[in-house]
């Protein structure tokens, strides 16, 4: 459940802006876009929608909430690092005396008792991180994963995407090494993510003279 626009605006606190009604105005329609989104399970468009609305709300006393529904897309996104920000906020922020402290700090005793630590060395300085299957960062040197085995997979324009596997344990801490290989010139400018289907491995193939 998110927190929703009428407990944001249904308030009498001030936003210190200087066009407020002009912003809040937005806000609300962002935050019911952003809500919709979440319901038909489109986190990334709804995350979208509220890191705009977090900007809107500058100087609003209740901006906090909309960390919360920012810590709610994180989570389903996979994005443990990035929804225990957002949760931390959310209390720092002015959460930590409101109705879903509790629940708050409950989830984040919960994720960080249930994940594990990774840390990535890579040998070049911009790169996608890749779990799974699901884009979870850039050049993140530390993630953070459920227990139990996974796939990481660095993507850097220019070089062949590298993958590895990986088992941790919650509240387990390991490490990976990526050293990364120069894509080839007849390559070069082709999205990294084509050299792990088979149409790839093909051309791949065909250039080694295999």
């Amino acid at each position: 459940e998110l927190a929703r626009a009428g407990v944001i605006f249904g308030q009498t606190y001030p936003m210190r802006m200087v066009d407020h009604a002009a912003a809040a105005r937005e806000a609300r329609e962002r935050i019911a876009r952003g809500e919709q989104l979440y319901a038909e399970e489109s986190y990334e468009a709804a995350l979208a929608e509220f890191n705009e609305t977090l900007d809107l709300l500058r100087g609003h006393q209740l901006r906090f909430l909309v960390l919360y529904n920012i810590a709610k897309c994180q989570e389903r996104l996979f994005r443990y690092q990035d929804a225990l920000t957002a949760y931390r906020g959310f209390l720092e922020q002015g959460g930590a005396f409101s109705e879903l402290a509790a629940e708050v700090r409950a989830k984040i005793e919960l994720l960080e008792g249930l994940l594990g630590t990774v840390t990535l060395r890579v040998s070049v300085p911009t790169y996608e991180v890749w779990v799974d299957d699901r884009l979870i960062g850039e050049s993140e040197t530390e993630i953070l994963l459920p227990g139990g085995s996974h796939t990481v997979e660095i993507r850097a324009e220019g070089y062949v995407p590298a993958q590895q596997q990986v088992n941790v344990a919650a509240q387990a801490e390991r490490s990976l090494t990526f050293e990364l290989e120069r894509l080839a010139e007849e390559f070069e400018g082709l999205s990294p993510a084509l050299f792990w289907t088979g149409a790839a491995m093909t051309l791949l193939a065909v250039a080694g003279g295999a």
